[in-house]
Formats: C-alpha cells, structure tokens, sequence
C-alpha cells in the first residue's frame, strides 16, 4: 500500500520491513513449543470488540482512512486481522460511531498498532477529552494491547468518539495512526430520554434484511458491515419515529438479517437509467423475494471498477438499492441520512426538488425561462413541502436557510428527510406521513411487511 504523503514511508512500508527483519526469525523458530508473542493481560484481545475497520466513520478532516490487513505480522495478533489507518498531519481527525443502542455507563478501552511513523492522539467525547494523549510510537509494528479510556456515558444519538492528531514523538517518521479496535462494555443502563418520550407510543416494526452483494466470481463485493449498516438503521429510525415505524435489525454477519449474494447482475444496478433496467430489476425482486416480510436492502458496488455513492428505490421495485458506507459523503461528512431518504423513495416519497442545478445563476436562469413559477421546483406536490430550488453549492452550508431568485425567496427545506441538504435532524411533514402510510396500507408487496 503506497503512501498517501509523498517522500514519507507508509506505515504499510514499516511493516514490509518488520516482515523482512522477522520473516527470518519466524522461519528458524516456527514449530518450536511455545513460540508466539508473548501476551500479557493488557494484551489479550477482548471477546466482543468492535472492529475499526468496520466501524461507521461520521467525518474525517484532513486525512485519508484506509483499511489495512496484517497478513504478514501474524493476523491474529490484531483483533479480525486487520486495522483502521487515518493518514495525516497535526489537526487531522476521524470521528467514529459506536453502536449504542440502550443509555448508560460504559467501560471503553482502545486497542491500537505502536510503530515508527505514529502521530500522538486525543479520544474526546463530546468535547471532553478521554485520557491522556497517547503515544504509539514504536521502533517496530506491534500491537498497542489494551488503552483504557475511562468510563462515560452514552445515548444511543450521541455516540461520536473523535480521534484527533496532536502531535508525534520526535522519534517518529509520522502522524499517522491505526485503530484495532474497541472494547465497549455496558456497567450501568439507564433509561434516555429518548425512550421515556417514545414509551407510551405504538410502532409498526419493519424488519429490515442487508444483503452484500458482489460478483458472481466474489470480486467487486460491497464495502460494507453489519456494523455500519446498524449505524444508517438507527438513524433512519430517529427520522421515522415520527411515522410511528420502527426498524429492526440484528447486526451480526451469522444472524438472520444479513447474507452475502454473488450476483452480478444485482451488483451492477444502478436505476431506470441503465440499459438493462428491466432485467436487472427483475433479478433484484427475485432475489428480495427470498426473505418475504422483510424490506430488502442491497449493499452493492454499482457498474465499472470504480464504486458507486448513489443510492435509490421506489414503490416500483421491492428492494433499496445501497452503496458501502464510506462511499456516500455530503462535503466531510458521511451521509448518515442516505438510507433513511431511500428508504423513503421505498415508501412512496418523492424528492422535495424536482431539478438540481449546480450554481444560483443556473437555478435563476432556469426560473425565469419558466416565467418565474415556483412550482417548477416542487419536486413532490405535497402542500407542506415547499418548492426546493436545489442548488449543489448550498448543500454543506447549514447557514443556508433561504434562497432568493430574481427577486423571490424561497425557504429551504434542510431539515426534510427527502432534501439534500446536510442537516443531522431531518424530518418528515405532515403529508409525507400520510403518504408513508397510504403506501404501508395498500402497495401489494408493502403491505405485508
């Protein structure tokens, strides 16, 4: 794996050396009783860890991330035989997800790689720093071993821990650093109040079954985890409590809601757009069809060597189409929101615009050809929706609230599920529930959910 700062080694690099000092050793000691890493308590991998390569990455800033076997230093010294790299300077940070489902206390501890080129780190919490900086500077790649990090409280909404670069030791070649993984241990529940206002309240429940699909020859799979796709659940969740629907996902890859499809044609949709679609389509109910009474959800690499970000689905079609989780960002962002907003097209909503433009003259130009009708932006026809004269550059900026064309401001939808604005609380109106529910009610294949 080259390294993404030219003139500076990757950690990659670091450890093709290790493997040629070792390579040896490994030789001429292999089958001797006993030989191995000696592994003290720290050390020991914990029984239930949450992967870093598999963890949902909310923003990054100023670095690169990638993920890393560790084939040739002995996988299983590394928790899933692999590692988190976030590649760059000082200031640069990666936040992540925990997958938090109930309110409370809870023990953390990081397990991370020591090696010449790493950055000195901050874990922070909502502002509040977790430890002490730490220092995985090493002469040689190894296993950190357990980094307790305290104990704090979390909510299921607010499970963002951020990994920030500092500094480095004067002996390091780098900043970077690499996440194994976390050790996240539950000591107190305590009830949210999240579920104290949800506790009176009546949820339909919607299954939901992930399907990672590649090729028919295993190649182009989806970059996916179920860890990941619990991430997009629980969002899609928060949005459609308001619809009174709730999803409900088991995140384990031997658990009933997750299988694995070789299938490239499934692999390689990508909408009505393609020529294929008919077929591609057909192939993609064919294979829902096998999990009756669940929503269907494609994790899929899309047409071509490169993967897709786009998403889509309709009350045309008995499956949502998906791409992996850290293909689809909005600026630095990861789109958190992809799979609830398709999840809504599944459910019979509509897009608040009907047209995007890439720059305000566009939009305003477009609008006085159209004798400046606002209608022309209603994407959706409902009366709660405002017209959307959705401009890409105004997508990131959250202080973007209205729009004004030709001497007519338009309010912005940011806040709805079914725009494209980044907004982290997105909801649904009132008629868009209605129609939610309409579709729930009477589409032959949504109603049996």
């Amino acid at each position: 794996m080259r390294s993404f700062i030219p003139g500076i080694p990757s950690l990659a690099d670091e450890l093709r050396r290790d493997l040629v000092l070792g390579g040896l050793c490994l030789f001429l000691c292999a089958g001797l009783p006993g030989f191995g890493l000696a592994q003290s308590a720290s050390q020991r991998l914990p029984l239930a860890p949450l992967e870093g390569e598999e963890l949902p990455i909310a923003t990054k800033h100023l670095c690169e991330v990638f993920v890393q076997r560790m084939t040739h230093l002995g996988e299983h010294h590394w928790s899933g035989g692999a590692h988190l790299v976030c590649s760059g300077g000082k200031g640069s940070f990666l936040v992540l997800r925990l997958p938090v489902a109930q309110a409370g206390s809870y023990r953390l501890a990081l397990y991370a790689t020591r090696s010449p080129d790493i950055g000195i780190i901050e874990v922070s919490h909502q502002g509040k720093r977790l430890g002490q900086p730490i220092d995985c500077y090493a002469d040689h790649a190894e296993p950190s071993g357990r980094i307790p990090l305290g104990t704090l409280f979390l909510r299921p909404s607010e499970c963002l821990l951020r990994f920030e670069v500092v500094g480095k030791n004067r002996s390091s070649s780098n900043y970077r650093f690499a996440i194994d993984c976390l050790d996240l241990v539950l000591a107190k529940e305590t009830a949210s109040a999240e579920d104290n206002k949800n506790s009176g309240k009546s949820f339909q429940e919607i299954r939901l079954h992930a399907i990672q699909v590649c090729d028919d020859n295993g190649e182009r799979s989806a970059d996916i985890s179920p860890l990941q796709v619990k991430a997009w659940v629980d969002q899609a969740n928060r949005v459609f409590a308001q619809a009174g629907l709730h999803f409900v996902f088991d995140p384990r890859r031997d658990g009933p809601d997750w299988t694995v499809l070789k299938n490239w044609l499934v692999n390689d949709l990508s909408g009505t757009d393609q020529g294929d679609w008919q077929r591609a389509k057909d192939e993609g109910n064919k294979a829902a069809a096998r999990f009756p009474k669940k929503m269907v959800v494609f994790f899929r690499h899309g047409p071509g060597a490169t993967p897709t970000g786009g998403g889509f689905s309709s009350t045309d079609c008995n499956f949502v189409a998906m791409p992996g989780f850290h293909q689809t960002w909005v600026g630095d962002d990861q789109n958190i929101n992809a799979l609830a907003r398709e999840v809504g097209h599944y459910l019979g909503l509509s897009n608040t615009f009907a047209k995007e433009f890439m720059t305000v003259p566009d939009a305003e130009r477009y609008f006085k050809e159209h004798k400046r009708d606002p209608a022309i932006f209603d994407g959706d026809g409902l009366g709660d929706t405002p017209p959307d004269p959705f401009v890409r550059a105004f997508q990131v900026d959250r202080k973007a609230i209205k729009l004004t064309l030709d001497g007519v401001t338009f309010p912005l939808p940011r806040d709805n599920l079914m725009s494209c604005y980044l907004d982290s609380n997105k909801k649904l109106s009132r008629l868009q529930i209605q129609r939610i529910q309409k579709v729930l009610g009477t589409h032959p294949h949504r109603k049996l959910l």
